[in-house]
């Protein structure tokens, strides 16, 4: 059996440096691409893992175009289930969550529903069985059900889990010890693949990142005894990154790597470097983050460029998550250098990172 695994999809998110409207069309055209790859491969269901919308507040005619991509496409079946950013007294909230003022029950919405290809779970509806195979959803918890008489069960999450035992997170090997075929979870942006649950993340990216490798995509399951998970980028999807400018190799490697959708903030960068980087900023796609840090060369500066640039794969943090690395890494630049004198941020540095 071939299915289609999706999250995050965040229809209506406003980015910064394209209109709502232009993201809104680049998005609404990976999707029909997605349904489309999906006929021609015989793909039976697309799973939505949460997040499909951005917000319950957007256009019922914006959701409409989507919901039409879902309606069209007869011969696959779409299961989804509602996302959310935190959970709250027991209430989720955020995203497009099941509120009581969440967008799939306003009735031109929820008319969707009646189709015979596209299935909503709830917390009230959170079990289907169709052609033999149970879908169940847990939203940010467990999946804890008993098994429904099917050949296939799958379960859709939207949720933290991994192993890297942050506040928050659910412990992934507990998850994959549960009788499931498949799990498809939702919520962390980037690609995550374990044994049986995997996180196809964002759709397309939307957020600036350090990562290049943080690419835009889904998943393509086959599951027919054995399971065979893999990771498909949607090709010329925009990218968002953030950089720091310490050389003239690091300006020439920005501009030989930016892309025709490639958006760019410089966080910071070098004091003497000043004139190149009024030149960068003349290229419509590249920009300078407020309140960016300016470094002036002296020891100090060689220290915390070194601190820097070998954060990610040195010290503490190098069996790290890449999403945690980048914390790391922000937390460094952004609040360190803002919060404490010159010197204690290189004093910390030298100690923490054995610069």
């Amino acid at each position: 059996m071939k299915l289609f695994h999706l999250a995050d999809v965040h229809i209506g998110v406003r980015t910064k440096y394209m209109s709502e409207s232009q993201f809104f069309e680049v998005q609404l055209k990976a999707l029909k691409d997605v349904y489309k790859k999906a006929t021609e491969q015989g793909v039976i269901f697309i799973l939505i893992a949460g997040d499909l919308f951005d917000s319950n507040y957007i256009s019922s005619d914006i959701a409409m175009k989507v919901l039409d991509i879902f309606k069209l496409s007869s011969n696959i079946h779409t299961v989804l289930i509602p996302g959310g950013g935190s959970n709250y007294g027991n209430e989720v909230t955020g995203h497009d969550a099941y509120t009581a003022d969440s967008i799939y029950k306003r009735p031109d919405i929820a008319n969707y529903f009646d189709y015979p290809n596209i299935t909503l779970l709830t917390p009230e509806n959170p079990v289907k069985i169709i052609r033999d195979t149970a879908f169940y959803s847990a939203f940010f918890d467990m999946p804890m059900f008993e098994l429904k008489n099917a050949s296939r069960h799958i379960a859709l999450v939207h949720g933290a889990f991994g192993k890297n035992n942050t506040e928050g997170e659910l412990d992934i090997d507990r998850l994959e010890s549960m009788p499931f075929d498949y799990i498809a979870l939702g919520h962390y942006h980037g690609c995550k693949i374990f044994n049986k649950s995997a996180y196809p993340g964002a759709f397309l990216q939307f957020e600036f990142t350090r990562r290049k490798s943080l690419n835009s995509g889904f998943l393509k399951v086959n599951i027919n005894g054995s399971r065979n998970i893999e990771c498909v980028d949607i090709k010329n999807a925009p990218s968002f990154y953030r950089v720091e400018i310490f050389s003239e190799k690091d300006i020439q490697d920005l501009k030989h790597t930016l892309g025709k959708l490639d958006f760019v903030e410089i966080s910071g960068y070098s004091k003497e470097l000043s004139e190149q980087i009024k030149q960068l900023l003349k290229n419509p796609s590249i920009h300078l983050r407020e309140n960016a840090v300016i470094y002036t060369r002296d020891l100090n500066y060689e220290i915390i460029k070194k601190a820097l640039d070998n954060i990610l794969n040195k010290g503490e943090f190098k069996d790290y998550e890449e999403e945690l690395k980048e914390e790391a890494y922000n937390f460094i630049l952004q609040h360190i250098m803002r919060k404490m004198s010159l010197n204690d941020t290189v004093n910390y540095l030298i100690k923490r990172f054995e610069i």
